[in-house]
C-alpha cells in the first residue's frame, strides 16, 4: 500500500496541471493590471471573471485546473446559492479569496453566501502587491496538496474495497465444494474485479505421454483442438504455464516482435469477435507450483459497454493497468490454493466413496442387485448419462461370448449377447483387455477395428457421444466383463433430454475417470467372481439340502413333501413378523440372512430320522410291516392243522366204529370244525383290529391276552401260542402304533438332526440353524422333547417352526397311520395345543389370522 501511495505522490509530481486566478471586476481596472504585472513571469494565469452565474464558472474551469477567485465584497457571486458553489467544488479545486474594503472584512465574512472552508484568505484593501502574491502562492499550493490528499483518500478507500473484496472472494473460494460451481466463481469474480469482457481457465493435467493444458471453462466457444493444448511457449497460455511470467498485452493483432507465443485467431474470424487486450497469469499453489492458466481479455473503460461490434471494442478496450494486474494476480493465487483444496477434498471424497464401494461390493450378494449397484456407482463418480455391463460367458461348445447382463438402455433381445470379437466396442475391450476412450462415437479413428451400432440412436433419438469402456480383470487378469460408460456430463445435475442438451452438456472422459473406473471395475470383477463362486456355493448347498430332504423322504415316502412345506409356512410366518413395526413383534427384526438360515433349518428338521431304524419310521401299525403276514400265516397253519386233525378223527371212526356210529361222530366233527375255523378265524380279525393305531379298550386288551393264552402244534410237535410275546406286548400298546422304545428311538430324531447339523461348518450367517432345528418339538409348558425346555428358553424360530409342523403333520395325505384332517379341524386342534401350552399363542393367532396356510396353496398355483 505504502509502495502504491508513493507513485501516486510521484505521478503527481510529474503531472502538468494550470493555475488560473480569476480577478473580480469590482476591485478595479488599474489594480487587474497591478495584479497581472506581480504574476507576468510565474505559471499562473490571471483573468477577469467572466459574467454570469457559477454556471459559469463550471464551464471555464476544468478537472486538471488549480482556481482561485479574487472576489470584491459586492460581486454579484457572493449571492449565488451555496449549492451552486459546491457543484463547482466537485469539478475542480478552488479557493475564494474575498476582498474588502477597510478592515470590515473580518465582521462581514459570516455573512457571505459562500462554503465557508473555500474562504482561504481575507484581503483588505490597499493590498501590497507582496502579500497578494504570498497568498496566491500559497492558496495555490494548497490547492495542490488538498487535491492530492482526496484523490489519496480515495485510492486508499478503492484500496480498502479491493481488499475487502479480495477477501470477501477468498472466503467464497474456500466455502465452494462444488468443484464446477468453484470454476465459475473465479472466472466471474476475475472479469468482475478487471472490468473485462472475456475470460478462460485453463488447468495443467498430466496424463500418462505427456502434460497437456486442458481447457476448463470460457465465454468463447472453443473449438476441440483449443480443449487440449500441448504445454509449450507457441500459445499465451502455454507460454505462461511454463515460465510463470505474465502477459499484458495491448493489442493481441500486434504482438511484440520475438514473442515465442502466437495468438490463434481462429475464434475471432468465426464469430466476428475482436481479441485486443490480454491479461494471461499465472495460478500458483502454496508451493508455488503452476496448476493452471487464468486468461482475462478486453478490458473496457466502462463495464456498462457491450462489445458488440469490432468498432465499439477498438474504441473502448484498453491495456489491462498495474492496478488490475495486481488484482488478478491476488485472485490467481487465492483461485490455485481453492482448486487444489477442492481437488483434495474430491480426492479424498473419491477415495471414500471407492471405499465405501469395495465394502458395499463385499457384502452384496444379490447378483442382479451387485450389478445394479456397480453401473450405478460408475456412472455416479463419471457423471455418465448411462451404462452397461456385459459378461463373459462360454456356451457348450467352448465358445466366449458377451452376455449383457443390465443397462439403462432399453436393448432388444438380439442385443442381448455380443460376439467375443474385436468388431464391437464391449467386444474389443473383452478380448484385448484395453480401455477405450472414445471423445465422439460418431468419429472414431478410421483404422479402429470396432465400430457403433448406431439402431439404438436412431430408434430412441439418443446421441452416444462420449464413451468410456473399461475391462474387468480378476487377480489372474483375465476379463470377466465389460464396464461401459455413456456420455460424460459437465454437472451431474444436468439431465440429457434431446440430442441439443447432449450435444452442448457431453464431455469426454479424462484421465481421473479412467483412474476411477479402472477401481471400480477391478473391484467389480473381484466382486462378481465371488458372487458366483457364492452363488455356486448356495446352489451346491441348495442342491446338497434337497438331496438330504429326499434321502429322508424316501425312507418315509409317506411323508413326502412335509419338509418342504413346513418352510413354507416358518419362512412366511417369520417374513411376516419382520413386516410388522408395532405390537408384541414391532421390535423383531429378521435379517435375509435369519430368513434364509429359518428356511434351511425348516428344511433339514427332521434329518436325523436317517438314525432311526427304518422299520420304526415307517411303522403304520402296531406291528411291523410283515408281523401280521406271519400271524396270519400262523392262522392259516392252525386252521389247517384243525382240518388236518379233524380228517384224521373222522378216518378213525370210519375204521374203528359202526357205520350208523361213525356217520354221528363225523356230523359233530363237522360242526367242531367249523366252530373251531370260526373261532381262529375271530381270533385273528381280533388282531388285526387290535393292530390298528387306535386307542385300544380293556375288553380287546383281555381278549387279545387271551387269545395269546391260546397253543397249538407246530410241524415239529411243539407247542407254540396263537400269538408271541413281543407280538402281544405291541398289540397291547394303549394308544398309537409306538411302543415305548420305539417312541423313545422317533425321538432321538430331533437330537440325532442336531448333532449331524453341528458337524457342518456353517457361516457366521447361518450358525444358529442346528439350535433352530433342535427346538421344534419342544412345548412351552416343558413337556415336549429332548430338553423339556420351557417358552423362555426355546428359540423364536423353533417356536415358529413347531406352528408349521403340527399344522403340517395334520393336514398332510396320505399317513398310512393317521387320516389327513381338513384345515378348519386342524386351526382348531392348534387352538387346543394353545390351551395346553403346547405351543405360542401369538404365533397361531398370526398363522391363522395371516392366513399362513394358504401359502401352500399359492405354491402350487
Amino acid at each position: 500500500m505504502l509502495e502504491y501511495i508513493s507513485k501516486i505522490r510521484i505521478a503527481h509530481k510529474n503531472r502538468l496541471e494550470s493555475k488560473e486566478l480569476y480577478i473580480s471586476k469590482g476591485i478595479g481596472q488599474n489594480f487587474y493590471k497591478e495584479i497581472d504585472h506581480v504574476f507576468s513571469k510565474s505559471d499562473i494565469k490571471v483573468q477577469s471573471m467572466p459574467k454570469g452565474s457559477i454556471d459559469t464558472l463550471l464551464k471555464v474551469t476544468g478537472s486538471s485546473n488549480f482556481t482561485i477567485f479574487l472576489l470584491s465584497e459586492d460581486d454579484e457571486l457572493f449571492k449565488q446559492d451555496i449549492l451552486s458553489w459546491k457543484g463547482l467544488n466537485t469539478l475542480s479545486p478552488f479557493l475564494i479569496v474575498p476582498v474588502f474594503d477597510g478592515e470590515k472584512g473580518k465582521e462581514t465574512i459570516e455573512n457571505l453566501n459562500i462554503p465557508k472552508d473555500q474562504c482561504y484568505h481575507c484581503l483588505n484593501l490597499p493590498i501590497h502587491p507582496k502579500s497578494l502574491e504570498s497568498v496566491i502562492h500559497g492558496g495555490f499550493q494548497f490547492l495542490k496538496l488538498l487535491k492530492e490528499k482526496h484523490e489519496l483518500e480515495e485510492t486508499l478507500d478503492s484500496r480498502s474495497k479491493e481488499i475487502y473484496e479480495l477477501t470477501e472472494i477468498g472466503k467464497a473460494l474456500s466455502s465452494e465444494t462444488n468443484y464446477n460451481k468453484l470454476l465459475n466463481l473465479i472466472l466471474a469474480k476475475g472479469k468482475e474485479i478487471t472490468q473485462c469482457d472475456a475470460a478462460s481457465i485453463y488447468l495443467v493435467k498430466n496424463s500418462n505421454k505427456e502434460k497437456t493444458l486442458t481447457f476448463i471453462l470460457s465465454d468463447l466457444k472453443l473449438s476441440d483442438e483449443e480443449n487440449h493444448l500441448p504445454l509449450n511457449e507457441k500459445s499465451t497460455a502455454g507460454y505462461v504455464a511454463l515460465t510463470g511470467e505474465v502477459l499484458n498485452i495491448e493489442d493481441a493483432y500486434h504482438l511484440p516482435k520475438g514473442s515465442k507465443y502466437s495468438l490463434n485467431l481462429r475464434y475471432d474470424k468465426e464469430y466476428g469477435y475482436r481479441t485486443k487486450s490480454m491479461l494471461v497469469l499465472p495460478m500458483k499453489d502454496h508451493e508455488g507450483k503452476i496448476i493452471g492458466v487464468i486468461q482475462l481479455i478486453n478490458k473496457k473503460k466502462s463495464k456498462n459497454v457491450d462489445l458488440t461490434t469490432v468498432k465499439i471494442t477498438e474504441r473502448e478496450v484498453i491495456l489491462f493497468p498495474e492496478h488490475d494486474v495486481e488484482l488478478a494476480l491476488s485472485l490467481a493465487g487465492q483461485a490455485a490454493v481453492a482448486i487444489e483444496s477442492s481437488r483434495l477434498k474430491q480426492r479424498s471424497k473419491e477415495i471414500k466413496e471407492l471405499t465405501d464401494i469395495g465394502k458395499a461390493l463385499a457384502t452384496e450378494r444379490n447378483h442382479h442387485k451387485l450389478l445394479r449397484f456397480i453401473l450405478e456407482k460408475g456412472k455416479e463418480i463419471t457423471h455418465s448419462d448411462a451404462g452397461s455391463i456385459y459378461l463373459v460367458k462360454t456356451n457348450e461348445m467352448g465358445d466366449k461370448y458377451l452376455s449383457f447382463m443390465t443397462s439403462d438402455l432399453m436393448l432388444q433381445q438380439k442385443e442381448v449377447t455380443i460376439a467375443f470379437n474385436k468388431k464391437s466396442i464391449a467386444g474389443y475391450v473383452a478380448s484385448t483387455g484395453t480401455v477405450l476412450n472414445i471423445e465422439d462415437a460418431y468419429d472414431t479413428p478410421k483404422k479402429a477395428e470396432y465400430t457403433l451400432n448406431l439402431d439404438y440412436d436412431k430408434k430412441h433419438n439418443y446421441r452416444t457421444k462420449s464413451l468410456l469402456v473399461v475391462p474387468m480383470t480378476n487377480q489372474k487378469n483375465d476379463v470377466i466383463g465389460v464396464l461401459q460408460l455413456i456420455n460424460k456430463k459437465k454437472d451431474n445435475d444436468i439431465i440429457l433430454s434431446t440430442i441439443e442438451s447432449m450435444e452442448k452438456n457431453v464431455i469426454s472422459y479424462d484421465d481421473r475417470d479412467i483412474d476411477l473406473i479402472a477401481s471400480v471395475a477391478g473391484q467389480a470383477a473381484v466382486s462378481i467372481e465371488n458372487n458366483t463362486l457364492y452363488q455356486n456355493i448356495e446352489n451346491l448347498f441348495e442342491g446338497f439340502v434337497k438331496a438330504s430332504v429326499t434321502a429322508i423322504e424316501s425312507r418315509d415316502p409317506t411323508t413326502s413333501g412335509h419338509s418342504e412345506r413346513v418352510a413354507l409356512y416358518t419362512v412366511k410366518l417369520a417374513e411376516i413378523v419382520d413386516r410388522i413395526d408395532t405390537g408384541i413383534w414391532g421390535h423383531v427384526q429378521f435379517s435375509r440372512d435369519q430368513i434364509k438360515e429359518i428356511r434351511y433349518a425348516s428344511l433339514l428338521h427332521d434329518f436325523g430320522k436317517v438314525g432311526v431304524r427304518e422299520k420304526v419310521l415307517i411303522k403304520a401299525k402296531k406291528l411291523y410291516y410283515g408281523q401280521m403276514e406271519i400271524i396270519k400265516n400262523r392262522i392259516d397253519f392252525i386252521k389247517r392243522t384243525l382240518q388236518y386233525e379233524s380228517s384224521q378223527r373222522r378216518i378213525q371212526y370210519l375204521l374203528e366204529k359202526s357205520r350208523e356210529e361213525a356217520l354221528q361222530l363225523i356230523q359233530q366233527e363237522d360242526i367242531d370244525l367249523i366252530c373251531g375255523m370260526k373261532e381262529v378265524d375271530s381270533a385273528l380279525e381280533i388282531i388285526i383290529n387290535a393292530n390298528n393305531p387306535t386307542v385300544l379298550q380293556a375288553d380287546i386288551d383281555n381278549t387279545i391276552h387271551d387269545i395269546a393264552s391260546r397253543t397249538y402244534f407246530d410241524i415239529f410237535g411243539q407247542t407254540q401260542k396263537f400269538i408271541t410275546q413281543d407280538e402281544l406286548t405291541a398289540l397291547s400298546i394303549k394308544r398309537g402304533s409306538l411302543r415305548e422304545e420305539e417312541r423313545l428311538e422317533i425321538e432321538s430324531h430331533v437330537t440325532h438332526t442336531f448333532e449331524f447339523l453341528s458337524t457342518i461348518p456353517w457361516t457366521k450367517e447361518l450358525q444358529h440353524i442346528p439350535e433352530i432345528a433342535y427346538g421344534h418339538h419342544e412345548k412351552l409348558n416343558g413337556e415336549g422333547y429332548p430338553r423339556k425346555l420351557v417358552v423362555d428358553s426355546i428359540p423364536l424360530q423353533s417356536r415358529i417352526m413347531t406352528v408349521s409342523d403340527i399344522y403340517d403333520a395334520l393336514t398332510a395325505a396320505d399317513r398310512p397311520y393317521k387320516k389327513a384332517v381338513s384345515m378348519e379341524r386342524a386351526l382348531d386342534i392348534l387352538k387346543l395345543e394353545v390351551k395346553d401350552q403346547h405351543v405360542d399363542p401369538d404365533i397361531v393367532n398370526l398363522f391363522i389370522d395371516a392366513q399362513v396356510f394358504k401359502v401352500t396353496q399359492n405354491a402350487k398355483e
